[in-house]
């Protein structure tokens, strides 16, 4: 019970920030508002923090589909691998953001490392990135990114740059994020970000996650991608867990609101080829499946 009080109670007293429209693939960190730079570990934080890939334990595959807002405009597809090596880890991942009017797929390749038995870590990653659209000529581009991570038992800290060659271009963007994770109870971990995209102000979000049961997590958050209230649960079954988060505007209900409740009835398919069958008739923000051969 102590654990559905504090998933709620600092959900809904968090504060908000945004800073444009795009948000990394994600239903779990999408059901904890996009607050995510020190949670983020193993395969997940190929897409939120390069330094987390150190922790990656054995084979993690991640998919992942999302339309925040149930918007074609923001709709995210993506796939990515990590396998850890020891000392010295790795992974790849794809993916696809927007619609006919613009669109862009990113391809990226990441390694990370951390001392054996070490609390800091390190990522770099480089991109290639493909823009174009109805009305927009096609263009690709080069970026690196970075991130570090820094992790005790009960604690993390991250810091990520993105787009670190200073290249500013319409389409490209540059920005940093920082953030913090706590374990309040063993069964209750809530983080806080800040970050800055150039050109656009400070903003910040917070999330909460809560194991509920055995084999249930609960998440709930306040900013991110942007303003918005978020929700989330997770599944876990043997090495695979299903996520699924909501996100809505809580100054704009009536345009924004999804219509219809997460079905969880159809939480229960362990074929990740069948991950159109998960979605309910009203979709949810982001839906994702992961697998890994080393389930901690």
């Amino acid at each position: 019970m102590f654990n559905w009080v504090v998933l709620l109670f600092i959900g809904l007293s968090s504060p908000a920030g945004s800073s444009g429209l795009y948000a990394p693939p994600g239903a779990r960190a999408g059901g904890l508002g996009d607050t995510f730079t020190a949670m983020a570990i193993g395969v997940e934080a190929l897409w939120w923090n390069l330094a987390g890939v150190a922790w990656t334990k054995g084979v993690e595959a991640r998919v992942e589909h999302g339309r925040p807002f149930q918007l074609a405009a923001l709709e995210t597809s993506g796939g990515a691998v990590a396998y850890g090596l020891g000392r010295m880890d790795g992974g790849i991942s794809v993916t696809g953001f927007g619609d006919e009017g613009y669109r862009e797929t990113t391809l990226g390749f990441t390694l990370a490392t951390r001392p054996r038995r070490g609390r800091a870590a390190v990522g770099i990653g480089a991109k290639w990135m493909g823009v174009g659209g109805r009305d927009l000529s096609s263009q690709s581009f080069t970026i690196f990114d970075i991130g570090l991570r820094v992790a005790g038992t009960r604690w993390a800290e991250g810091a990520v740059g993105w787009n670190a060659t200073g290249q500013r271009v319409d389409a490209l963007s540059q920005g940093s994020a920082a953030g913090i994770a706590l374990q309040v109870t063993p069964r209750v971990w809530i983080g806080v970000d800040v970050w800055k995209e150039v050109g656009v102000r400070t903003g910040a979000s917070t999330g909460v996650e809560a194991i509920l049961h055995r084999r249930l997590v609960g998440r709930i958050g306040w900013g991110g991608y942007p303003d918005r209230m978020s929700a989330g649960f997770g599944v876990m079954a043997h090495s695979v867990r299903i996520d699924t988060s909501v996100s809505l505007d809580p100054w704009n209900l009536p345009s924004r609101l999804p219509c219809g409740a997460v079905n969880a009835g159809f939480l229960t398919v362990s074929d990740p080829a069948s991950i159109l069958e998960i979605l309910p008739l009203s979709p949810p923000s982001f839906v994702g499946i992961h697998a890994s051969n080393h389930w901690t």
